[in-house]
Order: structure tokens, then C-alpha cells, then sequence
């Protein structure tokens, strides 16, 4: 149960940034975090 919300504030928090900042949901920036993500793990 804990999982799953962390899981829904994370997909809030993309929500939010995808609509509110004009550059945040680009292919770019998602390339972007996912090389954070794997450097990081």
C-alpha cells in the first residue's frame, strides 16, 4: 500500500510539471532523467 502511494504522488508530480512548465515533458528531458537514473542506481 505504501508502494502504491508513492507511486501515485510521483505520477502527480509529473502531472503537475507536464502541465505547468513548457519544457519539462520533452523527449529531451526525459532522455535527460534517465541518464540521471541509471548513473545514480
Amino acid at each position: 500500500m505504501r508502494d502504491a502511494g508513492v507511486l501515485l504522488a510521483l505520477v502527480l508530480i509529473t502531472l503537475f510539471f507536464s502541465l505547468t512548465a513548457p519544457y519539462f515533458a520533452t523527449p529531451g528531458n526525459a532522455l535527460k532523467i534517465f541518464v540521471q537514473i541509471a548513473i545514480n542506481t
